[in-house]
């Protein structure tokens, strides 16, 4: 086995892992990127066939603009430098049943056609749209804030970004339903959806609303050349300031000596030791198989686990090589999206279904933004619609995936389902069978060839309410060295990825400066502790009864002495009386969270009956203390199922 040494080894080339490697590569450090695959970029990456040049997976790139979030990210990271960008306008025209709309980059003129359309529903369609840009604000300033190092304590958060909060507690769907009642309405400012891989009623409300406003206000873009552009470009980085880039180098093992990460092995032998470890491969592989649980608290496990029984969606993905120009037939759209109906909950379980000839789809047409994509007079087109893993019984494979692309039941299922996504898309695109020179299939048996992640997810763990910001798995891990970026710890998105690693970098630089990353294994006795009295209980007769014995108070806390009380109580000194006995305790007593709330609020909160989170929001109820505490409430008290 061939044994190297440098500052930080990054497994996996995804955007998240290229990021990450650029910016320590730029802070002087000595970089080493390990791919599975041959090519970089995870999902932004491309294939060929013949002159034809096929994008895996991006459709637009959203933040490209100055203000945009990402902006700042490719001109540090020197992508300007090497890749031009085109605007999208529009950005995507949707047809429904009733109603087809075209949406221009300008966010003031889509707001405007959303109007026209739904005339009744303006006043909602203008609080809404101003509501999400609240919420971008709050982001970016809260982020902003952090880099200046004046973040406030989390008690005082909700007061500095009071909008933040109420998008990240609640699903989408609930957030839109406060402004806008049309469903036809809601279904067209849905449309995008179907980039996130969850319905309305699911998807974590903020999830839908950055990315949203990133789109609109500061556009949509396509890099000329495609997705591997960006790649290449990061790669570029990485190379001009010493690091490297090393492909068909699978990761399987993270060695790990006296609780720290010290190197890491591939399959083929190679072992790399390092200060600190990043890692863009999934999170299940990277802490229970590349780590081991051996190395992790059972409660660690356990949530890891949790992420890995609920992946996001995958996708079916046609890619189309034509011997036909449509724009000189006069195609003008770069996405055009076609739904069946109005009910994204009902899209979204025929999909699951695999009922692919009633999916809604999204068709792509690449030369208008990447004009070199195909041959003089040709285009290509490609179909995509989110998909399950657990389709006909894992795509005809029963769940062996050896030789799985020469299984025939497998093929016989992806030729079906490419060829019901076709028969939609001809309804847009009459004749677009005949002119078919290349067509290629994907599936989420694809997905997972290519990037490991389990399921085929497109988005990591799944970007649900209780899945997302500080309930979802944590860029720093246990291990006090090994750092994980991308859609398992971030959420899902090409931008996303790039943001992700610029956070994890800085996270990995600082501990290479000597600062030692925080331990996040949660304290599991916390907060369940302060509910439990000292008084103990004994069995008489088959019957708990309180042990009335005098405890030892010499070594009690004034709240274990307040909370013993009980256990010295005289029934028949106290005889009828009925009385409220308050205790208010200042000094070094004080507790992690104090929650001063109505009787009747936290019973209803207890019950169910009540969103804890949005009756905060509401002020229904007051927090001093640890806020991210109150955050985990619901998990940290949730009843055994």
């Amino acid at each position: 086995m061939t044994t190297q040494k440098c500052d930080a080894i990054i497994i996996g080339a995804g955007l998240g892992g290229l990021s990450s490697a650029a910016y320590l590569a730029k802070a002087g450090k000595k970089v080493l990127v390990l791919e599975h695959h041959t090519i970089p970029g995870g999902y932004a990456q491309e294939f060929r066939r013949d002159k034809y040049r096929f994008k895996a997976a991006l459709h637009a790139l959203d933040g490209v603009a100055p203000g945009g979030w990402l902006h700042s990210i490719l001109s540090e990271l020197e992508v300007f430098d090497r890749v031009n960008f085109t605007r999208l306008d529009p950005f995507y025209t949707a047809q429904f049943p009733k109603h087809k709309i075209s949406v221009p980059a300008d966010p003031f003129a889509y707001e405007e056609e959303l109007i026209r359309q739904f005339p009744d529903q303006a006043d909602g369609i203008r609080k809404l749209i101003d509501a999400m840009v609240k919420v971008y604000y709050d982001v970016r300033r809260l982020t902003m804030d952090t880099e200046l190092g004046r973040r406030p304590p989390t008690t005082e958060m909700p007061a500095r970004y009071p909008h933040i909060l109420g998008a990240m507690t609640q699903n989408w769907g609930a957030y839109l339903g406060q402004y806008v009642s049309d469903p036809q309405a809601q279904a067209v400012i849905n449309t995008l959806l179907a980039y996130y891989g969850l319905p309305s009623s699911t998807l974590n409300a903020a999830t839908f609303i950055v990315p949203w406003v990133s789109y609109h206000f500061f556009c949509a873009f396509y890099p000329e050349g495609g997705s591997m552009t960006l790649s290449r470009a990061l790669e570029a980085t990485i190379k001009k300031y010493g690091g490297d880039v090393r492909y068909r180098q699978t990761v399987n093992r993270i060695e790990i000596q006296d609780g720290k990460a010290v190197a890491v092995e591939t399959e083929k032998g190679l072992r790399v030791e390092a200060d600190v470890i990043v890692s863009n491969a999934n999170a299940p592989d990277t802490m229970l198989n590349f780590v081991g649980r051996e190395y992790l608290s059972p409660e660690y496990v356990r949530k890891v686990e949790s992420a890995l029984e609920r992946p996001a969606a995958s996708s079916l993905v046609v890619y189309l090589g034509l011997e036909r120009d449509l724009a000189a037939e006069g195609w003008t759209d770069h996405e055009f999206f076609t739904f069946n109906g109005y009910d994204d909950e009902a899209s979204f379980d025929v999909i699951m279904k695999g009922r692919f000839e009633e999916a809604d789809v999204g068709i792509a047409y690449y030369n208008h933004a990447d004009p070199t994509c195909a041959p003089e007079g040709c285009s290509v087109v490609t179909l995509i619609t989110l998909a399950s893993w657990d389709y006909g019984n894992q795509w005809g494979t029963g769940g062996d995936l050896t030789n799985y692309s020469k299984n025939p039941q497998y093929l016989e299922l992806k030729e079906d389902a490419g060829d019901k996504l076709i028969q939609v898309a001809e309804k847009h695109i009459p004749g677009l069978r005949d002119a078919i020179k290349y067509k290629e299939v994907a599936t989420p048996l694809t997905n997972y060839r290519y990037t490991r992640n389990p399921g085929g997810s497109i988005y990591g763990s799944e970007q649900s309410v209780d899945n997302m910001y500080i309930k979802r798995l944590n860029a720093k891990t246990p291990i006090s060295n090994l750092f994980m970026t991308g859609a398992w710890v971030f959420g899902g998105g090409m931008s996303a990825a790039m943001i992700s690693g610029r956070g994890t970098a800085r996270m990995a630089l600082t501990y290479l400066d000597g600062d030692e990353a925080a331990d996040t294994t949660e304290n599991s006795g916390g907060a369940s502790a302060a509910f439990q009295a000292d008084g103990k209980t004994k069995k008489e007769n088959g019957v708990q009864k309180m042990d009335t014995k005098k405890p030892d108070l010499s070594s009690l806390s004034c709240y274990d002495t307040i909370a013993g009380m009980p256990t010295v109580f005289n029934a028949e000194v106290a005889g009828d009386l009925v009385a409220d006995i308050q205790f208010v305790v200042s000094g070094s007593d004080s507790p992690s969270l104090t929650i001063k709330t109505p009787p009747e609020v936290w019973l209803a909160v207890s019950r169910g009956e009540m969103d804890g989170q949005a009756a905060f929001m509401q002020q229904k109820y007051t927090v001093e203390g640890d806020f991210t505490l109150l955050m985990k409430l619901n998990d940290l008290f949730k009843a055994a199922s």
